[in-house]
């Protein structure tokens, strides 16, 4: 594997853990079983972690009754999940990548406590899709260690991975989350730290464009229906809600804070915010741009 500036050779990961059991963090997860990779599933209560443990089975099953995995797969992949509460349960894992809400100060905490209790050789990764990861490599001792892997949601089906490369981050782990990605049948890029990376620094001028034609009065059935009858596979709104409405609030909220923005100029997310503060999150809690029924990904316009 061939990494420019990065001249050595990878380590074979064994085991993992993904801190965080939401869409995203569940989505990671179920990667690493489909690959074979025995993980942790970490979340912060009780609840929470049954919730995203129970989604991932939900979703293992969906393909099961479809005939697209055999039972003994399912529960092969069932097996490799270790949910759990204790971050002591890390100290030996070769990877940890963090998958919570975009939001600096929880990530350079978690990205510490971490710090304190894995391994020196277990790469750190933050699968931030905004946030300055040579920021969140200051929270620990290894900065070498600290990298990004941004994956795109749902992450067990988007082939597309950011492997992001700080300041500091060493050869040696610049090819070990690259092989990794390559085991997790992902289509791997290696990006530089930047606001957005790649992808999201693109989508998120794309985004700023519908906001623009949903204040002008179009409807975001309109604008979704103009894109794929374009050829897009999905339309922005509901891309958005797939993706949820709470991720572009978070977002949003951090370029406030940085002064990125200004709150309530025009095509800076006004819109979507109100969606967050009306309850509305997206697929995951039925309503957002759309609504939709119960068990259902099908967008139904909702006047």
């Amino acid at each position: 594997l061939k990494v420019p500036g990065a001249a050595a050779k990878p380590v074979r990961v064994q085991s993992a853990a993904v801190i965080g059991g939401g869409t995203m963090g569940g989505g990671i997860a179920m990667c690493f079983a489909t690959a074979g990779i025995p993980v942790y599933l970490v979340e912060v209560n009780q609840k929470a972690l049954d919730a995203g443990f129970d989604r991932m089975k939900a979703l293992w099953k969906m393909s099961a009754s479809k005939g697209k995995i055999s039972q003994a797969e399912y529960a092969r992949r069932v097996g490799l999940v270790k949910p759990t509460l204790s971050y002591d349960d890390l100290r030996d894992v070769d990877v940890v990548v963090e998958a919570v809400i975009e939001n600096m100060q929880l990530k350079k905490d978690i990205f510490s406590k971490l710090d304190s209790v894995c391994k020196p050789s277990t790469i750190l990764a933050s699968n931030t899709s905004t946030l300055n990861i040579n920021e969140i490599a200051t929270a620990t001792k290894r900065p070498h260690k600290v990298c990004g892997m941004h994956f795109f949601s749902p992450a067990n089906v988007m082939k597309l991975l950011e492997n992001v490369r700080t300041d500091a981050t060493d050869a040696e782990t610049l090819v070990t989350i690259m092989d990794l990605g390559k085991r997790l049948q992902k289509v791997c890029i290696l990006v530089g730290v930047c606001f957005g990376f790649v992808s999201n620094r693109m989508s998120l001028k794309y985004q700023q464009q519908v906001e623009f034609l949903l204040e002008e009065g179009a409807l975001p059935a309109q604008i979704d229906k103009a894109l794929k009858d374009f050829g897009f596979a999905m339309g922005p709104c509901e891309m958005a809600d797939l993706a949820g409405i709470d991720v572009f609030h978070n977002i949003r909220a951090e370029q406030i804070k940085e002064g990125q923005i200004v709150e309530g100029a025009p095509g800076t997310g006004s819109l979507q915010e109100k969606l967050y503060q009306a309850g509305r999150l997206g697929m995951k809690n039925g309503k957002g741009f759309y609504k939709y029924e119960k068990g259902s990904r099908k967008a139904v316009e909702d006047p």
